[in-house]
């Protein structure tokens, strides 16, 4: 280490010289080796990269301006790395101090300096105050004024829509007035940055953006229609703020038909859409943020104001032309889909053979799966039009073409179809129409039958179907013998435990379960027992601990668990432990549905906290662990104090400590004001501590720690509580620890407490 320390000593006098970009490299491989630089070297670093920027600025390289790209790169990668570091530094005269050389037209290569302005800006902009944000952002906009470099100006709004989502920093009127300027850039990323600001504008000063909407609605129509994704999905993205948050349409009331038209043009499925949704499972697939997604949600925004007499005799022409289009499946999906959009009684009731005609050759149309999709979707849409039609030859032709299909081995229809098939379950629950009663005879015999091929959430749209058919036969007191027999033929196949493969067995018992808790309570324990039962002897057998995490998770998932008694809840719990070997985002999966549902039918805290933080949080990830939490307190915002009372933490032995902070480092990022009721419990819990195996577990637990006093520095509150006697018990624990931990952190560790102690004048 002694020769080390003697090389870094020289290179920091060989690196006087700021003009070599070679020497900014030596000094940034000598800071990316932190285990051999003290905090007081690395200081050291920051001090020589502050020189340069304040004192030196552009003049340092006036013997050579070539070297300022290549150099420019060199002091970025200083900067962000000592912020990513968390050094106290005064960063607000270096921010100020790179924008106005930025502003200098005599400095060379001036763009540069805002890259790095901006990049400090968006990583430690909660560090400024608003007078300081405020000041920085004026100092943006002016900048806007002074660059034509496209990326750089992208770079600025960028920065720009982040800091005035911050409270009370008014630049908004500058900020329009410049944006305004600057909507005649051809530049794709530019024109992106500006529908990004005035997204941010409209949350927080909706008022000043209502004000100008009339002067820059030509710019929002044409970037709505751009053939880029990048701007016409921030464009839409902005339309749906407008129009959701104000209730008003006055903006497009003279334009509505060309709107729409654009709207219809922006669902055709692209080959980037194409791409997506065939590399996505069934559980994202919703969840794509594109621009067909956000036009669908624009499109039915507009539906829930307007009235549809007014406009849709105006598009049908349009969207029957798209129907008819048999050479391009993209565009009769597209017509299909605003149908089912827009759900327009008036032409439903009166073109209904028709319609359905046109979506049973749709769904029949095996070369094109997501046109099939779509139809699927529109037909479930239709439900309650095809019901009340009483049109018997209607009805056989719907309810034949889900018989016919029921058995695709295609998960995605498979899916489309369950999906359909729910809304009519929904209206018969309205209206029960006896006739129905044969069709759903075979539906419900030919889903049992293709079990084995579903996936865990075509299953679980399949129990929900379920569910819903044997609540309406025995609310409405019907037991037809074809349905009793079906069922408990099954019941009783169940409780023999005759299905042969364990898998097929267990997933049609869990089915089975969840629709007798409707039809027949008798069976349902039997039925738990049986599902428990094959769940723990999958998950003790380690080549089958996928399939018991798979009914675990179906489990979770079923309509029927939110009945479940709490002792049944209990021993579902029991099961917990039994995931140890499992890998963590598997078993986060199954802890986010146990949150989801479980979680509201008993105590949630005392029990699931404690089994989490002492049983399972040791073989979760961080991260896991840390999204477990968010969740958890999500649900339970009104329970959050309850984490740091006695109870709570008695509950934890001192092994489970560790998670203990963890929690509270997510607390205080997503409560910054619960700091205060978190200062004392954490103090004295990492004081206490005495349970690490291994210097590395020390570590680790004080690396958190000072992750946690730094989130405590910057809090709003940090002023109001400050205990020297806990202070001073930590102080002494630490000076115990220290000579087992990395002297870097060390000296991290002493450098956050002097600051502490200087705040408060301890």
């Amino acid at each position: 280490m002694g020769r080390d320390k003697t090389k870094i000593e020289n290179h920091f006098t060989e690196c006087k010289d700021y003009r070599s970009s070679n020497n900014l490299r030596k000094l940034n491989a000598l800071f990316n080796h932190k285990e051999l630089l003290s905090i007081q070297d690395r200081l050291k670093v920051g001090e020589r990269i502050k020189e340069l920027v304040v004192e030196g600025g552009p003049k340092q390289f006036e013997v050579n301006p070539n070297l300022l790209l290549d150099t420019n790169q060199e002091i970025s990668d200083f900067v962000l790395g000592l912020v990513d570091n968390n050094f106290m530094i005064d960063w607000a005269i270096i921010v100020e101090k790179l924008l106005e050389f930025g502003n200098n037209r005599d400095t060379i290569n001036r763009e540069h300096y805002y890259s790095i302005a901006c990049k400090l800006l968006e990583n430690i902009k909660r560090d400024f105050d608003n007078e300081d944000l405020s000041e920085f952002g004026e100092t943006l906009i002016k900048s806007l004024k002074h660059t034509t470099n496209s990326n750089y100006r992208s770079l600025l709004l960028t920065t720009l829509s982040e800091i005035i989502v911050q409270d009370d920093v008014p630049i908004a009127e500058e900020l329009i007035k410049a944006l305004y300027n600057l909507l005649d850039d051809t530049n794709i990323n530019v024109i992106a940055s500006i529908l990004l600001c005035y997204k941010s504008l409209l949350v927080h000063y909706q008022q000043e953006v209502l004000e100008v909407i009339p002067s820059i609605k030509w710019f929002l129509f044409e970037t709505m229609k751009y053939p880029c994704e990048k701007v016409s999905l921030p464009s839409t993205q902005f339309w749906v703020d407008l129009i959701s948050s104000t209730n008003d349409l006055s903006f497009i009331s003279n334009d509505l038909q060309e709107f729409h038209l654009t709207l219809i043009e922006n669902l055709i499925y692209s080959d980037y859409n194409i791409h997506l949704l065939n590399n996505e499972n069934n559980t994202t697939r919703f969840e794509l943020y594109t621009l067909r997604k956000k036009t669908a949600v624009l499109i039915g925004v507009i539906a829930n104001i307007i009235e549809k007499d007014d406009v849709l005799p105006q598009l049908l022409p349009v969207i029957e032309d798209k129907l008819q289009r048999q050479n391009d499946w993209k565009i009769r999906e597209t017509g299909i889909f605003v149908l089912g959009l827009l759900k327009y009684d008036t032409y439903f009731r009166a073109n209904l053979d028709k319609l359905i005609k046109t979506t049973s050759e749709c769904i029949n149309d095996d070369q094109h799966m997501w046109l099939q999709y779509t139809s699927w979707w529109t037909l479930g849409n239709m439900a309650k039009f095809i019901l009340q039609s009483n049109n018997e030859k209607l009805i056989d032709t719907v309810f034949n073409l889900y018989i016919d299909q029921i058995s695709t081995p295609i998960d995605q229809l498979q899916e489309a179809l369950c999906l359909s098939l729910y809304p009519f379950l929904v209206e018969l629950e309205k209206v029960w129409m006896p006739s129905t009663l044969p069709y759903f005879t075979l539906i419900i015999e030919k889903l049992l039958l293709c079990y084995p091929s579903y996936s865990d959430d075509i299953l679980s749209l399949v129990d929900d179907s379920l569910t819903l058919l044997v609540k309406i036969l025995h609310e409405k007191k019907i037991d037809t013998q074809e349905i009793s027999q079906l069922y408990h033929h099954h019941l009783s196949v169940a409780l023999a435990g005759n299905m042969g493969d364990k898998f097929i067995k267990a997933f049609k018992s869990l089915c089975l379960f969840s629709t007798a808790s409707q039809y027949e309570n008798n069976h349902f324990d039997s039925l738990m027992e049986i599902c428990i039962k094959l769940i723990k002897s999958d998950l003790n057998q380690e080549e089958n601990i996928q399939e018991g995490l798979r009914g675990l998770g179906f489990l979770f998932k079923s309509r029927s668990f939110e009945n479940l008694e709490n002792d049944k809840l209990n021993e579902i719990l029991s099961l917990l432990p039994r995931l140890y070997k499992v890998e963590a985002s598997k078993v986060y999966t199954i802890y986010k549905y146990l949150i989801k549902k479980v979680i509201s039918n008993f105590n949630p805290l005392q029990q699931l906290m404690a089994k989490l933080s002492n049983k399972i949080g040791s073989q979760l990830s961080n991260p896991i662990f840390s999204k477990l939490m968010k969740k958890i307190i999500e649900k339970f915002p009104d329970q959050v104090d309850y984490l740091f009372s006695d109870e709570f933490l008695g509950a934890f032995d001192k092994q489970g400590i560790q998670q203990n902070l963890l929690l509270f480092n997510v607390i205080a990022k997503q409560y910054p004001e619960k700091i205060v009721l978190i200062i004392t419990p954490y103090i004295e819990a990492c004081s206490s501590f005495t349970g690490d195996k291994t210097d590395q577990q020390k570590e680790k637990r004080y690396q958190e720690l000072l992750e946690f006093l730094k989130l405590y520095i910057v809090s709003k509150k940090r002023k109001q509580v400050m205990l020297s006697s806990i202070f001073s018990t930590l102080g002494r624990k630490f000076e115990s620890d220290s000579s087992s931990l990395n002297p870097t952190l060390v000296q991290e560790f002493k450098n956050i407490i002097y600051k502490l102690k200087e705040l408060y004048r301890l």
